[in-house]
């Protein structure tokens, strides 16, 4: 599987350090494939999803970074959410509702 390297932050010491994540377009791919047409996606659900798929080990789901003043999960801002805004500026992904709703596979022709 191919792998990015990305940059997180302990919580507690604030050291840096490296962990490999599922490159970019391996998420995508598994987004894109990994649900019907018709069935409403949510960035928690894929998450959780991904995490089972890659078989993430627990330094890649506990690694985080800082932003906004305060910590996030690294895989779930970083990767997997920087995927779905992609996928939604190519017309790949929809969400009709608006923002902070569901996501759908965009069934139309361009």
């Amino acid at each position: 599987m191919k792998t990015k390297t990305y940059t997180a932050q302990n919580e507690f010491s604030e050291n840096k350090y490296c962990v490999d994540m599922p490159h970019p377009e391996v998420i995508e791919e598994f987004i894109m494939t990994r649900f019907q047409k018709n069935y409403p996606i949510t960035l928690k659900e894929t998450c959780h999803l991904a995490e089972q798929h890659f078989s993430l080990s627990m330094k890649q789901i506990e690694a985080r970074i800082y932003a906004g003043g305060r910590y996030h999960s690294l895989f779930y801002h970083k990767v997997l959410y920087q995927c779905f805004q992609k996928l939604l500026r190519e017309h790949r992904l929809i969400q009709p509702e608006g923002p902070k709703t569901p996501y759908f596979i965009n069934t139309q022709e361009k």
